[in-house]
């Protein structure tokens, strides 16, 4: 830790707060862009194996490459939906490989139910458009702008994969194809970070749900070590097996999952952008934007061991 005194130190911290206050305010209007396209109606839902998902997919893709300066790969493979049937679909991933010997993971599942899914909870509007604008655009948001903004840290001791897995309504079968392809194979891997629904961030108790998959007691310490007014914390280790950390969970690393939870839009066609809490987002990103580089920073975590 250290101080910064005087006039010039005055400035210097001044010139710091002003330029993280830039990243919050950048952040939050791309939260918006990225979610208002994502369950725009043009995109019908962005049920995998569609055209809607590849529309997704190259935008998500056009970002990670323009805006991020990441090396983007569009992993391409089939799931099954019936004995004898099986359907396309794509995953979209981005690397910024500083050459360091360690990597982190950051993903979040960015396809939906499309229109007339069977596993859409609102029975009389089955055909109409899903957005998903918190089920999983939020997420999805938020990986992208968690990678531009540490496409600016390359001081930090470790490479970045942004994986956005697809058929993840269908069965998780994105993310399972991603580990059986053996992609991250050849990067030292440190941590895994999963977003799934965090645009609904309640405002009275402002709670996020996190699933904390393992024994690293500095990963454990640091997130509680963050409650304050702006963000609480509820332990919540029950998800993997719904989440695509369920096949992740093989790479043998530290898992974290986080949630604003579930709420009576989901899997409805109610889900949409008007309805997601974008500063409840940007709460987030600060938290999260933080911890990764607390982890970078110190010695005893799982990053930089």
């Amino acid at each position: 830790m250290y101080f910064i005194t005087g006039l010039n130190g005055a400035v210097a911290l001044s010139i710091w707060v002003l330029l993280f206050f830039n990243l919050a305010v950048n952040a939050q209007v791309g939260f918006k862009e990225h979610i208002i396209f994502l369950a725009s109606e043009s995109l019908h839902g962005r049920a995998a194996g569609t055209d809607d998902e590849q529309k997704a997919a190259g935008y998500i893709g056009n970002f990670l490459s323009k805006q991020c300066k990441a090396i983007v790969t569009h992993q391409q493979f089939t799931y099954p939906v019936d004995s004898s049937t099986r359907h396309p679909a794509t995953n979209v991933i981005g690397v910024l490989n500083r050459r360091k010997r360690q990597t982190i993971i950051l993903m979040a599942h960015y396809d939906h139910l499309g229109m007339g899914s069977s596993k859409a909870l609102d029975f009389s509007h089955k055909n109409m458009v899903h957005p998903g604008a918190d089920d999983n655009a939020s997420g999805v948001a938020m990986v992208m702008e968690l990678t531009r903004y540490l496409s600016g840290q390359k001081e930090l001791p470790f490479n970045v994969i942004a994986f956005f897995p697809s058929a993840h309504e269908e069965g998780l079968f994105g993310s399972e194809y991603f580990v059986r392809s053996g992609f991250a194979d050849s990067m030292r891997l440190a941590l895994v970070m999963n977003f799934d629904m965090v645009g609904r961030l309640d405002t009275l108790s402002r709670m996020l749900r996190v699933g904390v998959f393992s024994n690293d007691s500095v990963l454990v310490k640091n997130i509680w070590a963050h409650d304050n007014d702006k963000l609480h914390f509820r332990s919540d280790d029950s998800n993997i097996e719904f989440s695509d950390l369920k096949y992740l969970e093989a790479l043998r690393v530290p898992l974290l999952h986080f949630t604003t939870g579930t709420h009576q839009d989901y899997h409805r066609a109610s889900d949409v952008a008007a309805k997601i809490n974008f500063e409840g987002m940007n709460s987030i990103f600060d938290f999260i934007s933080g911890f990764l580089r607390y982890l970078g920073m110190n010695n005893e975590s799982p990053v930089v061991k």
